[in-house]
């Protein structure tokens, strides 16, 4: 401002603004960015909150399950499929024995009947093989039984009970490190939350400085150049 009277909101020294403007820009741009990634943050952390309490829900009942299936296994299942084996062993023996019979009372009474000696030897013949078949077929029973009592009802025991101790690690698991996991977020959810609020202070004290590189004048009165110190004027001399 030129020498002289002025009044009051008059505009006295400007300053060059242009470093503070391009800092304003840029702190006005971090913390859009910053807000947008609190927010991001936010929505991550709800959905995490959920997420871990579906996946707990989902593997006490894959563990609960597990357990359902073994028990059941052990207490039904391999009793039955035992006795089913048994029974169709047992089931083949009387089939055996009832054509061991039907053979021997075949060959009787063919002895005492008058029928043709073809008829008798095609007859005895079919009952024969027939007997033999079921013989051979009986052995192969016996081996596939033995096999599955012994192999198969075994293995599958294992492969349950090491299903239900992997479901209970991944259910052990999951509860230990859920919940570091969450308070983690939460707390990474503070921090951002905090630097959110620091930014803004910053860009509001910036803002401010840049106010204070335009100088008004508090009153009407007198714009003298110089500098008051100790209630004296200096620099007056050039006036």
């Amino acid at each position: 401002a030129p020498v002289g009277r002025v009044v009051s909101g008059q505009v006295l020294v400007r300053f060059e603004t242009e470093k503070i403007d391009e800092q304003l820009k840029a702190a006005d741009l971090d913390l859009s960015i910053a807000r947008e990634g609190l927010a991001r943050q936010e929505e991550d952390s709800r959905r995490q909150e959920e997420a871990t309490a579906i996946a707990l829900v989902r593997e006490e009942t894959e563990a609960k399950r597990a357990d359902e299936v073994l028990a059941w296994f052990r207490e039904v299942d391999r009793p039955m499929r035992l006795q089913e084996a048994d029974l169709r062993l047992q089931g083949t023996r009387d089939n055996i024995a009832d054509q061991e019979e039907e053979l021997a009372q075949l060959q009787k009474m063919y002895k005492a009947d008058d029928l043709t000696e073809e008829t008798e030897e095609i007859v005895l013949k079919r009952a024969a093989r027939q007997l033999a078949r079921s013989k051979m077929s009986f052995g192969f029973q016996t081996t596939r039984s033995k096999y599955g009592t012994e192999v198969e009802l075994p293995r599958e025991e294992e492969n349950l009970v090491l299903a239900r101790r992997k479901e209970a690690n991944d259910l052990d698991r999951l509860k230990a490190t859920s919940g570091p996991s969450l308070r983690q977020g939460r707390l990474e959810l503070e921090k951002a939350k905090l630097n959110v609020v620091r930014q803004t202070e910053a860009l509001d004290r910036l803002r401010r400085d840049r106010e204070a590189l335009t100088v008004k004048a508090p009153a009407a009165g007198l714009a003298i150049p110089g500098a008051f110190a100790k209630g004296k004027w200096g620099g007056l001399d050039d006036m």
